[in-house]
């Protein structure tokens, strides 16, 4: 390797998308006990994801890379693939993808200064600090709002616009949302239903024979509840927080 800036580049996915760890050694000795760490790096994805890192050589010589992966727990293992190292150093770019749109669950008390927000992911080699989101009602006007905090590379998080929605009408609204950072762009389009409570007791619903759960029951996630027709039931394919089965409002 030549002296001064150099880089490493691969790409990696774990098994059955569990959490892996994995660290990047370097030094003039085939043995990790005599390398000097030079990066970390966290793979949850089942997909292949690219890898790259900058590091910086004193002086000009023979090295040696050593891979060192660490499961989380439940951790499975860990796959690598089309390793390059190159001299220079590498220019970082951020690549933001939306991951889901945040709104309310459907249901009959939604207002007219409801939040709505989006969730985005940094899937490039570099942080996002300047990026442009925006959300769109139906055919309405794209509101949009300038992000200048940083969004590091390997990371997902969660913003919120400061103009809030008017759900208050009892009707279906489509919601759209983008990412821009330079010329890439990302979006993702979510629903939200306002509906009338339910004012009619006894409240039925017959599951046995699969009828009255559209528009009466909403799932929290996104394919979160199927119907069973071998148990004529509806069941759970989520675990966490996100996996309930609200009912609409009852007055």
């Amino acid at each position: 390797l030549s002296s001064g800036d150099n880089h490493i580049k691969f790409f990696t996915h774990s098994v059955e998308g569990t959490t892996e760890n994995i660290s990047l050694f370097l030094g003039q000795e085939a043995d990790t006990a005599e390398m000097s760490q030079i990066a970390q790096t966290t793979v949850s994805s089942g997909e292949w994801q690219l890898r790259v890192f900058n590091f910086n050589v004193a002086k000009p010589g023979v090295y040696y890379i050593a891979f060192r992966t660490q499961s989380d727990g439940s951790g499975f293992s860990v796959n690598i693939d089309s390793v390059l190292v190159d001299k220079g150093a590498y220019e970082l770019q951020p690549s933001l993808h939306v991951v889901k749109v945040l709104l309310p669950y459907s249901n009959c008390d939604l207002s007219d200064a409801t939040p709505i927000g989006i969730r985005l992911s940094n899937t490039g080699t570099g942080p996002a600090s300047h990026f442009i989101i925006s959300y769109k009602i139906n055919d309405g006007q794209a509101i949009e709002q300038t992000i200048t905090d940083t969004l590091p590379t390997e990371t997902t998080r969660d913003y919120y616009f400061e103009r809030t929605a008017d759900f208050s009408d009892m009707e279906t609204f489509t919601v759209t949302v983008k990412v821009s950072v330079g010329k890439e762009s990302s979006e993702e389009t979510g629903i939200v239903k306002h509906y009338a409570p339910i004012t009619e007791l006894p409240f039925t619903t017959d599951f046995y024979n699969n009828e009255g759960i559209n528009d009466m029951w909403i799932p929290m996630g996104d394919n979160s509840w199927e119907y069973e027709s071998m148990g004529s039931c509806y069941s759970s394919l989520k675990k966490g927080v996100e996996n309930g089965l609200l009912s609409r409002c009852i007055t």
